[in-house]
């Protein structure tokens, strides 16, 4: 599983959508689909921008991401 389906969880348990997200980062909606989709892999200051959107750290997003894959292995 690739980040992308994290980012998509934390997107959807704060009920925003992908455009307001997009308009958040200064991409386009289609850019950040691609990143849900893991068809393209966001940089470490998109990463940043991200995790300020949610106010959390990016260690908390890895923690996050690796949770959700152990527990769908």
């Amino acid at each position: 599983m690739g980040i992308g389906t994290t980012l998509k969880k934390i997107r959807l348990n704060n009920k925003y959508s992908q455009q307001y997200v997009a308009d958040h980062l200064n991409i386009s909606r289609k850019t950040y689909n691609n990143w849900e989709n893991n068809k393209t892999d966001l940089t470490l200051q998109k990463c940043d921008k991200i995790c300020e959107l949610y106010s959390i750290r990016i260690s908390r997003l890895i923690e996050y991401h690796f949770k959700n894959v152990t527990s769908i292995n």
